[in-house]
């Protein structure tokens, strides 16, 4: 008996070495995971205004307290909440260049990620924590940026670890919160979750002591539903659980512990006042809320990531987790009724309502949703082991990790490879790309340099997108018309700004007002298009500059002769001259002025750059002539690009689309066909498929395209429609009215739609 003993016991050290090492490889992996993820090339709008602040109170050791870098809101009253995130920023960039930010943002990302990870973990069960992290991860990745929103992830992992561990030990960790809630005060606007989880946590503390609840309801299935009706939550379960090891159990927190917590929270909450701007950056949490609700201005409500998320039928990877991760999460609750936490299903159900608000929550969600999944699972695990502990469930859980952790592994490595090599960003149609410097499609560099070569008088007109990276490039010298600081300017300004843009008359009578003398726009952006169209068809504008991202204009006046003279472009001939406009285009126009562009971690990541960024240039001017109705000049473009990267499926649609526009429909198919293929999940060139077909007179195929851009979108509208219509027209009436009031439901303003399926049931 003694040598299986003593077999049994070095089988089982063997176990616990090899898990042991399997959690430290996960855990590594995870947090690789996470770096791949957040080193990415700055390309947010607000980067240059951020690292301008900082700049400047680094230097003047002094906060902002009126807009200076705007001719239009100079003097308006500048609120800025991050300013102590602003002087790290600047701080990270003057030690390091332009690489700087992006470690900065990196290193937080891992510090969240970790706190992630430590809140969900138990050792026992390390693979659940790994993969619900790394599911966390991908979620939020779309929002690792070198903005001040990073801060408010890291500070919300670190409060959900330090509560959670209190309230399961009573740790003094809960002393800590007092030290970050301070530094997140003065950091971003969303501190407010700083004084929202410690009083949820609080209140259900003192729900439990006043109202004696246990502090998970321990309730027997049969018995939930007559239990809960009638507010009685006493267990009565015969069976009950043995707490997790090295927790405490009983009713909750005892009374100093809870005279503690509630000064803790006293303290946080006088905080809030402790900022350069006292009681106005106290209330700012405010203005954040009014942006994502349908009272924000009409430039806020545009913004892509305060959209609703899952509007695309074309989900992206971060969306598909979304939904799975609230799936896994109801499924935890669920299983783990007779153990149910209110405190976790009250935070679960508030973060999952911000993210299913606006795109941009669904990071937030992220680091309280996975930790809150695994510790359900980990109880529900707990559970299954104590009831079948004959069966020693516990010891096959440890092998089937041992399995199942080198799947995690693998799966991790590939994700991170692909986001090192960008194959992840290509797939997902997404512009970020991994590595160190600036993302060439971000900033109007090149425009800047032109202007500031040029050096026409006056003001500037620009695009609010622009607006940082101007303000960066050129403050003091030069102003900026308008930037993304949307409290700056008010709610009436914005209004103003997209009648300018879409009102010709009105921007020249404003831009006479003002003294504009000069415009620099992107031309990327729907609401910049007819102005730009009636600019180059003004004689009172010249365009001057054009390349793959922007397009200057100065006023038509004797002052700016000399560069009206060297540098004027006729846009039907520009393509076939760009050769010799670029000889006389300034020296370094393309220096994007900042520190570092030059150091060995830019030069490596651009090592990485795929062949599909290289036909960036080409796509984006030929873009422009489309929408101007240059379509010779749009497929010279298009074509280039295509002998470039032959795999870039953007270039073969648009250029199928440019086909299908002069009703060349057999070039068109082909474009659009050899774009399927590389891209069957884009529901756009599905659908250009089926309309061609249509117009071909091939119904087979037509409706197969239909049907199929249906199954990729639920809420294409005019798929379904389509369907009605060949359906109608093929004399099968029954599917046609399922199609036709499909539509209906989806749009119920489709006036075609209506009249046909009258026409269907008159019949």
């Amino acid at each position: 008996m003694a040598p299986n003993n003593d077999s049994v016991l070095n089988t089982c050290r063997l176990m616990n070495r090899a898990n042991g090492l399997a959690r430290v490889i996960l855990l590594c992996l995870t947090l690789a995971l996470a770096l791949s993820f957040s080193i990415n090339k700055v390309e947010e709008r607000d980067f240059g205004w951020l690292l301008k602040t900082g700049q400047i109170i680094y230097e003047n050791h002094a906060v902002p307290r009126a807009d200076a870098y705007s001719y239009i809101a100079a003097g308006n009253k500048y609120i800025d909440s991050h300013w102590l995130y602003q002087v790290l920023l600047y701080a990270s960039y003057r030690l390091l260049g332009i690489a700087g930010p992006t470690l900065l943002t990196a290193a937080l990302a891992l510090a969240t990620f970790y706190f992630v990870y430590r809140t969900g973990l138990d050792k026992d069960k390390y693979a659940v924590a790994a993969a619900l992290t790394a599911a966390a991860i991908i979620m939020a990745s779309e929002r690792f940026l070198t903005r001040p929103h990073v801060v408010t992830l890291f500070f919300l992992a670190a409060f959900l670890l330090i509560l959670e561990r209190h309230r399961e030990r009573g740790t003094r960790l809960i002393f800590l919160l007092p030290v970050l809630q301070l530094l997140w005060v003065n950091m971003h606007g969303l501190f407010v979750f700083g004084l929202i989880l410690p009083a949820v946590y609080l209140a259900f503390a003192l729900l439990e002591r006043t109202l004696k609840l246990p502090r998970e309801l321990n309730l027997c299935k049969r018995q939930f539903i007559r239990r809960a009706l009638s507010a009685r939550f006493r267990p009565t379960c015969a069976n009950e659980l043995a707490p997790a090891e090295g927790r405490k159990s009983g009713r909750g927190l005892d009374g100093k512990a809870l005279g503690a917590f509630s000064l803790v929270f006293l303290i946080m909450l006088g905080e809030s006042l402790l900022n350069p701007y006292t009681i106005e950056l106290a209330l700012y949490p405010l203005t954040l809320f009014r942006e994502i609700h349908s009272g924000a201005n009409v430039v806020a409500t545009s913004v892509g990531e305060l959209a609703a998320p899952l509007a695309s039928g074309d989900l992206s990877l971060s969306e598909r987790v979304f939904i799975w991760m609230i799936g896994i999460s109801a499924l935890g609750f669920l299983l783990n009724l007779r153990r149910l936490n209110l405190t976790r299903l009250f935070l679960f159900a508030a973060f999952l309502y911000l993210a299913l608000t606006a795109r941009r929550n669904i990071d937030l969600f992220s680091v309280i949703a996975a930790p809150i999944a695994a510790m359900n699972f980990n109880q529900v695990l707990d559970e299954m082991f104590a009831r079948f502990e004959q069966l020693n469930l516990r010891r096959a859980f440890a092998v089937t990790q041992l399995v199942v952790s080198p799947l995690i592994m693998a799966g991790m490595l590939y994700l991170i490879f692909q986001i090192v090599t960008n194959r992840y960003y290509l797939s997902d149609r997404d512009l970020t790309r991994f590595g160190f410097g600036i993302a060439r499609h971000a900033y109007p560099v090149k425009a800047a340099n032109f202007v500031d070569a040029a050096n026409p008088g006056g003001q500037m007109f620009n695009e609010p997108s622009d607006g940082g990276y101007l303000i960066w490039r050129f403050y003091p010298q030069r102003k900026v018309f308008f930037d993304g600081r949307w409290e700056v300017y008010g709610d009436s300004f914005f209004e103003n700004f997209k009648m300018l843009c879409s009102d010709p008359r009105l921007f020249e009578k404003y831009a006479a007002a003002k003294g504009t003398r000069y415009v620099i726009l992107p031309h990327s952006i729907p609401h910049e298009e007819r102005l730009i169209k009636y600019m180059i068809g003004s004689p009172l504008w010249a365009a001057v500059y054009f390349d793959e991202v922007s397009v200057v204009f100065v006023r038509n006046i004797p002052e700016n002769a000399d560069v009206i003279g060297r540098h004027k472009i006729d846009f039907t001939t520009f393509e076939a001259t760009k050769e010799q406009f670029d000889a006389r285009l300034p020296a370094g126009i393309d220096a994007p002025h900042f520190t570092g562009m030059d150091s060995p971690l830019v030069r490596l990541s651009d090592r990485l750059t795929p062949k599909q960024d290289q036909v960036f240039d080409e796509i984006a001017r030929a873009n422009f002539h489309t929408g101007f109705g240059d379509y010779e000049s749009a497929k010279l473009l298009y074509r280039k690009a295509i002998e470039i990267c032959p795999d870039s499926d953007i270039a073969h649609a648009r250029l199928g689309a440019v086909y299908f526009n002069q009703r060349q429909y057999m070039a068109a198919l082909i474009e659009f066909e050899a774009a399927q293929e590389l891209n069957p999940r884009s529901v756009a060139n599905t659908m250009n498929l089926a309309n061609t077909s249509l117009i071909l007179g091939d119904f087979e195929k037509a409706e197969c395209f239909y049907g199929k851009a249906k199954k990729l979108d639920r809420r294409n509208a005019v798929a379904s429609l389509q369907l009605g219509k060949l359906y109608a027209r093929k004399g099968q009436a029954k599917d046609a009215v399922r199609e036709l009031k499909r539509a209906l439901k989806l749009d119920p303003n489709s006036r075609e739609a209506r009249d046909l399926l009258l026409q269907i049931q008159n019949r």
